[in-house]
């Protein structure tokens, strides 16, 4: 248990401080803790460690619930706890699996753990009840830019899957006393890679286009009711917007939900902007006629035209919707909750001769949003977002890093702008520039390059961890073959529902929404369960 702690504060270090390179060894005792037991106790060891990492690297969230949800602290912290369990449970089961099938089988748990840690952090990107990827290993890579540049080849997973080689790889020469040559040469190629693609960079031969990030820094207890404060919100922003139009933007970003007032859907009228940019992003929210919100940020010409809309796709679970099947219960609790709509598609659109494309809030923790919108042919990328729920806290700074991450995997430019901070952009490189401090009215001027850049990662998706997924399901089917006739029925049964959960459920996928991943995943895990014979077969290991 020591040691499963001890790697607890090393992984909670290396995503709350600059110190990220201590993920490369933040492993390594819970590696050694865990290679030798039962997969009953690795799985007990590991829930425990991740249960503590991620209370401390996700200790803000309790800031929103408490301060801005009005929750007790003691629910808040309970509402934490519960969400870090679920994410331990992913990792805990993930690595008992690779336990179990190094006992069966005979394969190298050290070989198997970057396996099982690739596919636990893809399967919590796209996992039930609510996706929530935060915090994933490969962020604390951000402070090591050569070794971020990975991301441009395997995106974020490929990272994973390098954080868990280069901890087994220690962990194995702890134990064996043997060097691990595998570990070692994808790092010398990744620094080798990582160098030539820094050096590389040339921002000077792009084309460039003159933003302005607007930061209000309009208090959350005032946005609460910001139909009441709507003439003093935009006052505030129309003379920012007046100012940057002054100094020559091209683009004008305005933050998530900045326009104050409800727009109808159907006929969105904004008014009182101040003078419009040939380019400006505006942010506001909308309801239609069967009375669903959402949340849009809509593409205006200098004349005012609207150009284009973005409606947010991916949604907060327990903000803007209610994962299933938690709804009555929540809704006890916190009445009209969860009421959003998504959009459902991603669309750049041509504004002043640059293809663009908004994400709305935390959309940008997804690397499938912006290779959509690449795959769209957007030469700049661009977050809006209010992290005023998140306070003085690391929430704030560990939200910017997501882009980051994203602006590496898809050789994009990144323009974001908050409500109150912190605002900047952020090169195809991963390089942050012109970060605003938390919680300060402040306009960000900047000449930001587009790119036509095709990475490896843009062209090849998520290949690391959907292979990673195919030797564990190939493990797992290899140790528990069927022999008999009524192991070949339980095995055709779960097949059956496995294939036939994901034809029902597939459409719902499409169009975002979380209870169809929830529903589909339980039934698959089921039609596993029933199919591998874990509820039947009682045979001795």
């Amino acid at each position: 248990m020591i040691l499963a702690l001890l790697s607890s504060l090393l992984m909670a270090l290396s995503q709350l401080t600059p110190l990220g390179f201590l993920v490369l060894v933040g492993y390594v005792p819970l590696i050694l803790a865990t290679h030798r037991l039962p997969p009953g106790k690795v799985f007990k060891l590991v829930f425990a460690a991740t249960v503590a990492q991620y209370l401390a690297t996700l200790y803000w969230l309790t800031i929103t619930m408490n301060v801005f949800a009005h929750l007790p602290w003691v629910v808040s912290w309970f509402a934490l706890f519960l969400l870090t369990m679920l994410i331990a449970c992913y990792l805990a089961g993930a690595a008992a699996l690779a336990r179990y099938l190094s006992i069966r089988l005979g394969w190298s748990y050290f070989a198997l753990f970057p396996v099982t840690l690739c596919v636990t952090e893809y399967l919590r990107d796209y996992g039930f009840i609510g996706s929530f990827p935060w915090g994933a290993s490969a962020y604390s890579l951000l402070s090591v830019p050569v070794l971020l540049q990975g991301a441009s080849v395997g995106g974020v997973f490929g990272l994973v899957f390098y954080v868990g080689l280069v901890n087994a790889g220690i962990a194995s020469v702890i134990v064996r006393r043997k060097m691990c040559w595998g570990a070692l040469f994808v790092s010398v190629a990744l620094v080798a890679y990582g160098l030539s693609r820094l050096w590389s960079y040339q921002p000077e031969t792009q084309k460039n286009v003159k933003v302005a990030l607007l930061q209000g820094n309009i208090e959350q207890g005032i946005k609460n009711h910001a139909p009441q404060y709507g003439d003093e919100i935009l006052e505030r922003y129309s003379n920012l917007q007046n100012k940057a139009v002054s100094l020559g933007a091209q683009i004008v970003i305005w933050p998530e939900s900045s326009y104050p007032y409800r727009l109808d859907m159907q006929r969105p009228i904004l008014n009182n902007l101040g003078t419009l940019a040939p380019v400006n992003i505006i942010s506001a929210l909308g309801t239609d006629a069967q009375r669903d919100f959402y949340n849009t940020a809509y593409v205006l010409d200098q004349s005012g035209t609207i150009l284009g809309r973005f409606d947010k796709n991916y949604l907060v679970p327990f903000g803007e919707y209610v994962p299933w099947p938690f709804g009555y219960v929540v809704e006890k609790i916190v009445p009209n909750l969860g009421s959003f709509a998504r959009s459902g598609g991603f669309k750049t659109v041509m504004a002043d001769g640059i293809p663009l494309a908004v994400t709305i809030c935390y959309e940008g923790v997804f690397p499938v949003i912006g290779r959509a919108f690449v795959a769209e042919g957007a030469e700049l990328l661009i977050n809006v977002t209010n992290d005023a729920w998140y306070g003085v806290s690391a929430g704030p700074y560990q939200h910017l890093g997501m882009y980051q991450m994203r602006s590496v995997e898809v050789g994009r430019s990144y323009a974001r702008a908050t409500n109150t901070g912190v605002s900047a952009w952020v090169d195809s490189r991963g390089f942050i520039h012109q970060p605003t401090n938390l919680y300060e009215e402040a306009l960000v001027l900047a000449e930001v390059p587009l790119s036509k850049e095709i990475t490896i990662y843009q062209q090849v998706g998520d290949i690391f961890p959907l292979s990673c997924l195919a030797i564990l399901l190939i493990g797992l089917i290899i140790s528990r073959r069927p022999s008999t006739k009524g192991q070949w029925a339980m095995a055709l049964i779960g097949l059956a529902i496995i294939l036939t959960s994901h034809g029902y459920f597939a459409g719902d996928k499409k169009a975002f929404d979380e209870s169809a991943y929830t529903k589909d995943s339980l039934f698959i895990i089921l039609g596993l369960l029933i199919g591998l014979r874990v509820f039947t077969d009682r045979r001795k290991k």
